[in-house]
């Protein structure tokens, strides 16, 4: 990691006052330095975006949600697609200074009132084609507020961008006191791990900086095309890649949702230079038959987690390198294997990054010794460089800070030179396909299923590279046509990033003394796997 001079504040804020790490200051001093700049291009409908237009249209935006009444820490919910308008509600949300709290699209029944709920949102905007949503919303006491957008059908209804703007023109003149970037900004959601997911609190100004410290570790610039096609309600996109671009006043190229046939395409028609991925994306684009022009693009980086067993080999071809790194929504970024790094110490997370520490502690919060295994500790240097605690939650905030440092529950060791490995969680959450699904959410679904006595959710390895996951379950029928109908059961009530691959019936699940399900012995289980296979999900 390339050093520089001054504090690790200094570095991280990339040049822009405090009173401005906020979405909206931070964009409008863009716009006063570069207002013609062309910042944000939606791939979807071909719409450009500068600096200049993206701060004007928020401003309508903000004008706008004033009006329906959002005030300075209003809670809204926010469940949409990617798209222009995703990212105009955010940066009006943070003019007013309401709290924005971004949900999973596929959130659903339960776990959506959950999350409305838990988080005190007084609002939801949705996809207007979701009615479902809506229902959900109105059942909790929250206002819903349908969004028709260019991933809505023609005859779906819902407020559009041309009438946000509209309205946003008649309201008139409008200057709302500025917002404090100490404030807090977010909630986002984790899976919970032996209880319920839980909302993370992020002030605005911990929200730019995480996506700063992508761009200060990794080397971004403003020769950068950078590529989004992850999810903006997850940290990977929003702080990740769109605070990264701000930061590094580079250029945003925005797709809906992440497309094999399109990909490559996307990368050479727009001179894209860097982009994150998840595991599962790259195992796909890898198994894509070899073509002569693969390595015919401008990528110079591409971040993914986890590193790919085959990435040396996918270096070669695409001609590109992979960067990585470690992050959890729970605290932030805190470890970056960049470009500058060996290719020895590919695989690893990387070095800490600025203003972040780093160690392995055993059950008692001691060192181990060097190269050994433990549970990962982190803290920062730096004020607000950090993610204040879980919402409402202030016991498991406290014990999450134990003796000062910030426990990941992840199992790591690091090397002779500083490199973090991460070896295994030790938290109940199952990684598939870049989601943190909480077992205990899963299993609380599933066990309200008829005939279902009891259940346990484990993850099982993937053949795209991270997770999937297995049902071992206590049934009173387990013969074909049932398992076929709790399949549909499942399916209808678990949002899609949680269906289960496979349902496994076993007479009694194994319990230790405390009548604690040991999933370790499930997990040994599994690797028997061919008792599974007539009933792995069906499509």
């Amino acid at each position: 990691m390339t050093k520089h001079a001054g504090t690790d504040f200094d570095l991280l804020r990339m040049g822009f006052e405090f009173d401005q790490l906020t979405l909206f200051e931070a964009l409008s001093a863009r716009a006063r330095a570069y207002p013609e700049r062309v910042f944000l291009t939606d791939l979807d409908t071909t719409a450009e975006y500068t600096y200049d237009r993206l701060v004007h249209e928020a401003d309508l935006y903000s004008r706008w949600l004033a009006e329906m009444g959002v005030r300075r820490d209003t809670h809204v919910a926010v469940q949409l697609p990617n798209g222009v308008a995703h990212i105009l509600i955010y940066i009006a949300l943070s003019r007013l200074g309401a709290v924005a709290v971004p949900l999973n699209v596929q959130a659903k029944n339960d776990l959506l009132r959950y999350y409305l709920t838990n988080s005190d949102s007084r609002f939801l905007l949705h996809d207007a084609s979701d009615e479902h949503a809506g229902l959900v919303a109105r059942g909790s006491d929250v206002a819903a507020i349908g969004l028709a957008g260019p991933w809505s059908g023609p005859d779906e209804g819902g407020v559009t961008h041309e009438d946000i703007c509209a309205a946003g023109r008649a309201v008139g003149a409008f200057e709302p006191p500025r917002t404090d970037p100490t404030a807090l900004g977010y909630v986002n959601y984790t899976s919970g791990t032996t209880g319920p997911s839980k909302g993370v609190m992020m002030t605005h100004a911990r929200a730019m900086l995480w996506g700063f410290s992508h761009a200060a570790s990794f080397g971004y610039g403003s020769e950068d095309r950078v590529y989004v096609c992850l999810p903006l309600f997850h940290v990977n996109a929003f702080q990740g890649a769109l605070h990264c671009a701000i930061g590094a006043n580079s250029q945003v190229f925005l797709r809906r949702r992440f497309s094999a046939s399109k990909f490559w395409g996307d990368m050479r028609s727009n001179g894209i230079t860097a982009t994150n991925l998840l595991g599962s994306m790259a195992a796909i684009l890898w198994k894509q038959p070899p073509q002569s022009d693969d390595a015919n693009n401008d990528l110079r980086m591409v971040m993914t987690v986890p590193i790919p067993s085959y990435a040396t080999d996918f270096e070669e071809r695409f001609g590109l390198r992979f960067t990585s790194g470690y992050s959890l929504t729970d605290y932030g970024p805190s470890h970056a294997y960049t470009l500058a790094d060996p290719p020895s110490k590919l695989g690893s997370a990387g070095r800490p990054r600025p203003g972040m520490e780093a160690r392995i502690v055993d059950a008692n919060d001691l060192d181990v010794a060097c190269g050994t295994s433990g549970e990962l500790v982190i803290r920062t240097s730096v004020p607000w460089n950090e993610s204040t605690g879980y919402y409402g939650m202030p016991e498991q905030t406290l014990a999450s800070r134990r003796n000062g440092w910030f426990h990941t529950g992840d199992l790591c060791r690091i090397d002779a030179d500083g490199y973090m490995w991460f070896e295994d969680r030790l938290k109940d959450v199952i990684r598939r396909r870049g989601e943190n699904i909480s077992a205990f959410e899963l299993e609380r679904a599933v066990s309200k299923l008829d005939g279902v006595r009891d259940v346990a959710a484990v993850a099982v390895p993937s053949e795209l590279e991270e997770d999937e996951v297995a049902l071992f379950l206590e049934l009173s029928d387990a013969s074909p046509e049932a398992m076929t109908t709790l399949q549909k059961q499942c399916e209808s009530v678990l949002p899609r990033y949680m269906h289960p691959e496979f349902y496994v019936p076993v007479e009694t699940l194994p319990r230790n003394a405390s009548h604690k399900i040991e999933k370790y012995k499930l997990k040994s289980r599994y690797s028997a796997a061919g008792a599974m296979t007539p009933f792995r999900r069906q499509a």
